[in-house]
Order: structure tokens, then C-alpha cells, then sequence
């Protein structure tokens, strides 16, 4: 009769525990969302590189351990038969009886008081006895846990995107050394000359090589300065040297389109 007292007892049991796991998971949530809300602040205050996830992962991992520990920490027999005595009014019936049941000695009186509280605990509705109620705490919980997902939120938005400007192509960078080798030939042509006109040409195509090497140069605008660049030198070339262009002309499709175009400057 023992067992079955327990057995009879044993739903309530398990709602007590589902209770305590709600309760403490509740509890965890709101202790978990306090220090999300706290990470959102730093992160919208000092420390805008912090991660969002932090604020999200705290709470649920909180009210996770809550659950778990809930689920860990058992509820006894007797407190399922406190409460059973408490919801009918059945003045310790079934707390005695279950002390009668764990005893190892039987008597008429312990068989009289089991086969008593038996009769009371037929008519037992676990679900009426430990009805599953939304702890106090959870609406605060779910509160705080909100607030903390919208600062997060509100930072995110407010956060400069910062893109890294995208590497310039090798193509281009191919191009732009090729027309930096003659440059040098068209620097050194001008320092022997002296000629003013073709110093500012090579200054400016400098310029425009190192702006064409730097990230985040447009395909289409680099090949377009590249295209300008050759047009000017080949104009240059052709004040200078008209026969050295009209063989360069003819040499398409070699390593280099010019093979030292510019003339050696006659010594007086």
C-alpha cells in the first residue's frame, strides 16, 4: 500500500519539479537580461566593436541553466504530500501516511491511516493541486531582456559601416609599371633637355600612376587614365622622335610598345 501512496503522489511530484524549473528559469532570464542590458550599454557608450550576440546569448543561456538546475534539484515526496494536504484540507493525511509508508515497522494504525488517506488521494487532480502559473518575475525578465535586444539594436543602426576599399586590379598595376619605366625615360630625357613642358608632363603621369595603384581605383577610370597616359606619352614621343614612333607603331604586339623612343640629346 506504501507504493501505491507513492505512485498516487508522484504526478504532483513532477509538477512541483516542472515549477521549480520554470521558476528558476524565469529568475535566470532575469538575471541574464541585467547583464545583457549591461553589455548593450557598454556597447553603445565605450565599446561600439562589442558583440551584439553577447546580449542575446546571456539571457537565453541564463534561463537555460535555470531550467537545468531546476530540473536537477529533485522535490520530495513529502513536499507533493504537503501539498496535497494543503489544496483539500485533508489536515496531514497524506503527509502521515507517507511517513507510515517509509517506516519499516507496520501496525494496524499505520495500515488504518494508509488505507485512509487512500481513500482521499483517489479523487487527486495534480493539475488542480500544482496548477503551472507564469512566475512573478518573468514579465520584469522579459522587460529587461527587451530593453537590452533595443539598445543593441538602436547601436548597430548607428554604427558607420566600414568597408575596406577593394585592392586594385593586376592589370592595372601591370599597366601603370610599364608606363612608369617610361616615364623614367621620358624624366631623363627631360633633365638632359632642360625642357620645362615635358618636367610638368612627368610630374602629373607620376601622380596619376601612384592615385592609379591605390585601393579602391574603378576598373573602367583606371583604364581610361591608363589610355590618356599612353596617348600623351606617344604624343610627347612624336614632337621629339616621329621615327621612333612610327617603328613602335609597327612593333604592336611585342613585350613593350616603345623600345627607347626618345632621342639622345645632340651635344654641342
Amino acid at each position: 500500500m506504501g507504493r501505491a501512496l507513492q505512485s498516487r503522489l508522484q504526478p504532483v511530484q513532477s509538477r512541483q519539479q516542472l515549477m521549480r524549473a520554470i521558476w528558476l528559469a524565469a529568475w535566470g532570464l532575469l538575471a541574464g537580461s541585467v547583464a545583457a542590458l549591461v553589455c548593450a550599454l557598454v556597447k553603445y557608450l565605450v565599446f561600439p566593436d562589442l558583440s551584439g550576440w553577447v546580449s542575446i546569448a546571456l539571457p537565453l543561456a541564463a534561463a537555460g541553466l535555470g531550467f537545468v538546475c531546476g530540473l536537477v534539484w529533485r522535490r520530495k515526496l513529502r513536499d507533493a504530500a504537503a501539498a496535497v494536504d494543503d489544496f483539500y484540507t485533508l489536515k496531514d493525511r497524506a503527509t502521515t501516511a507517507l511517513e507510515f509508508s517509509i517506516r519499516s515497522q507496520e501496525s494496524p494504525m499505520h495500515e488504518l491511516a494508509l488505507a485512509d488517506a487512500m481513500t482521499h488521494l483517489d479523487q487527486v487532480n495534480p493539475r488542480q493541486v500544482v496548477p503551472l502559473r507564469m512566475p512573478r518575475v518573468l514579465p520584469y525578465a522579459l522587460a529587461t531582456f527587451s530593453a537590452a535586444l533595443i539598445l543593441v539594436a538602436i547601436t548597430i543602426w548607428n554604427t558607420p559601416v566600414n568597408a575596406s576599399p577593394a585592392e586594385p586590379l593586376e592589370v592595372v598595376l601591370a599597366q601603370a609599371d610599364r608606363l612608369a619605366e617610361e616615364i623614367k625615360e621620358l624624366e631623363e630625357f627631360a633633365a638632359k633637355e632642360k625642357d620645362p613642358e615635358i618636367e610638368k608632363l612627368v610630374k602629373e603621369l607620376k601622380a596619376a600612376i601612384e592615385e592609379l595603384k591605390q585601393p579602391g581605383t574603378d576598373e573602367r577610370e583606371a583604364l581610361a587614365k591608363l589610355s590618356e597616359m599612353q596617348t600623351a606619352l606617344q604624343t610627347e614621343q612624336a614632337k621629339h622622335n616621329p621615327a621612333a614612333v612610327d617603328a613602335q607603331l609597327q612593333a604592336v604586339g611585342k613585350h613593350s610598345p616603345w623600345q627607347n623612343p626618345w632621342p639622345k640629346p645632340v651635344r654641342p
